[in-house]
């Protein structure tokens, strides 16, 4: 199976520290590559400095045990349907994930531009079916601000 998805949602109301925006893992038997991930604003009223984390989780299988779940956008068409083992927005319990301790991408943003990670093909991350992506907000922002997160993947392979 090959193919180009997106995952997005709307976090509403991010107001909590080290908030995990988006949550992902491929399913069993499947290798991805990050194409981008995007965080965006959707308050016009309120511009501020962020700092994001792109973080790996490699190793013990993890659920959520609250988030909403996201569904799939295929992006090139006679693409097979793709579901991940997990894919959640806006997680608000997590069984204590642990992270690589280096971040796949870590910035500072300014709130009202957003935050965008757009690799070059030679740099995008691959991740296995035995590793989750994490999009987390490391800064609780001054004002309440609703964001859209999306994460753009390619399946590259399965087994």
């Amino acid at each position: 199976m090959r193919g180009v998805y997106t995952y997005s949602y709307v976090v509403p109301e991010v107001l909590t520290p080290l908030k995990i925006l988006l949550y992902f893992r491929p399913k069993l038997h499947t290798v991805c590559e990050i194409l981008g991930i995007d965080v965006t604003n959707n308050n016009q009223s309120v511009n501020e400095q962020l700092k994001i984390e792109v973080l790996k989780l490699t190793g013990a299988v993890i659920a959520p045990t609250s988030g909403n779940a996201l569904t799939v956008q295929k992006k090139e068409r006679g693409d097979a349907s793709y579901t991940p083992a997990y894919a959640f927005g806006d997680v608000t319990a997590t069984p204590n994930p642990v992270f690589e301790a280096a971040p796949i991408d870590a910035q500072g943003f300014p709130s009202l531009a957003g935050y965008h990670y757009s690799p070059l093909p030679e740099e995008r991350d691959i991740i296995s079916d035995d590793e989750s992506i994490g999009v987390r907000l490391l800064t609780v922002p001054a004002a309440t601000m609703t964001m859209t997160v999306e994460m753009r993947i390619r399946v590259i392979g399965s087994a």
